[in-house]
């Protein structure tokens, strides 16, 4: 038998050429083997038998590794069924064309088990009685990530116009509070400069307690806003040097009569180490802070690894705690749920923002007088577009 070959036509007909008709046909087959698209072909049965070189290229497959095998070795497993489906709905279909990306996703199963992204164009005829079909395939990985960065960006430039309007309401609104006591008491107290009794000096401790409240929270704000700042290069953070490092900043003893911290083995992660200090200090300090009257307190710091390339962090205490209903709300700017013990309002705000920078995710569980977890999830290797999986947890 003389040379044969396979060709498709623009149709999607495919033709076996023999003979001296293959000398040309041999043009139609360099054009199938330059195209830059994948471009596959299979009988009714959805058994593959066109598979030119771009198609290779993609799928990872050579020409003979696929020939006569089923068209459902090149999906994800969650795809075959649905694409038999499709396959017999659209033979039974009038057209004869269905437009590239006219289905919303396409998914296809690479041999080394990757799978990606993809849109198609799917064209069929018939030929004595059984249907042949032709896909015409490009591989878009890499454009639906670009355009993925793309809605990031748009979304942390939207976020960071939300934190602008939220910083106008507070430098407009809780800031002023604290200073117009101070007016108030600093007109009472001129008054009475001649003579301070009692009550001037009552008054003149409030002006003075109301002063350093706002110091307090002007500290806070601009730590706050220090969190969404740019950070030092990343690099190698062995988290538990940073605890360590974090104790010594903040004198407290692993283990002392006011309390102890009993830290685990922690990861090495790749991080920016101001912001991470700035995690942990915040973390330390809220754990500590909040711990019950007249006890010690005890504090947990401990990991794990999980899934996709992240560790869960774990830092439990157990000091008064929290009605789980207020979870959400205690990561909000400037919110207390107690006054009894002094403070920002400002420490897990804080958390969340850097979490939410290291391209984490964080959240709390609480019961009042049985202590508090907190649960940090982060990435081995920094990627600040990684949280989204895990804030829809």
């Amino acid at each position: 038998m003389g040379r044969q070959v396979i060709i498709v036509k623009n149709t999607g007909e495919v033709m076996l050429i023999q003979g001296k008709d293959a000398v040309s046909a041999q043009i139609v087959e360099d054009i199938l083997y330059c195209a830059s698209d994948a471009i596959i072909s299979t009988d009714e049965r959805q058994r593959i038998i066109l598979f030119n070189k771009q198609a290779e290229d993609i799928f990872g497959y050579e020409v003979h590794e696929v020939i006569g095998k089923p068209l459902d070795m090149l999906l994800p497993n969650k795809f075959r069924s649905g694409h038999a489906k499709q396959a017999q709905g659209f033979a039974a279909e009038n057209k004869a064309r269905r437009r590239m990306n006219e289905r919303t996703e396409v998914r296809g199963l690479k041999k080394n088990g990757e799978e990606f992204s993809a849109e198609v164009a799917i064209s069929k005829f018939l030929q004595e009685g059984k249907y042949f079909f032709t896909a015409i395939l490009r591989d878009v990985t890499e454009r639906k990530e670009a355009e993925a960065n793309v809605n990031r960006y748009a979304a942390e430039l939207e976020r960071r116009n939300r934190d602008l309007a939220d910083f106008s309401f507070i430098a407009s609104h809780d800031l002023q509070e604290p200073l117009r006591k101070i007016i108030t008491y600093a007109d009472r107290i001129s008054t009475r400069v001649g003579s301070l009794d009692e009550r001037a000096k009552d008054d003149l401790a409030k002006m003075m307690g109301s002063v350093e409240r706002m110091r307090c929270r002007l500290e806070a704000l601009l730590e706050y806003s220090m969190a969404s700042s740019c950070d030092h290069p990343l690099q190698a953070l062995s988290l538990g040097e940073v605890v360590s490092e974090v104790l010594a900043e903040m004198d407290i003893a692993p283990d002392s009569p006011e309390g102890r911290i009993e830290v685990h083995q922690l990861p090495v992660i790749e991080s920016g180490k101001f912001k991470t200090h700035q995690l942990f200090r915040n973390l330390i300090s809220n754990a500590v802070k909040y711990g019950k009257k007249h006890q010690p307190y005890s504090v947990v710091i401990s990991a794990r690894s999980i899934e996709n390339g992240f560790w869960e962090i774990l830092v439990r205490d157990d000091g008064i705690g929290f009605d789980q209903k207020y979870a959400d709300r205690i990561f909000r700017p400037f919110e207390r749920l107690s006054n009894e013990v002094p403070g920002s309002g400002m420490g897990l705000a804080i958390c969340n923002r850097v979490v939410d920078q290291l391209g984490g995710a964080i959240k709390v569980k609480s019961a009042t007088d049985q202590g508090t977890t907190v649960i940090i999830h982060l990435p081995e290797k920094h990627n600040p577009y990684s949280n989204s999986h895990y804030k829809q947890r």
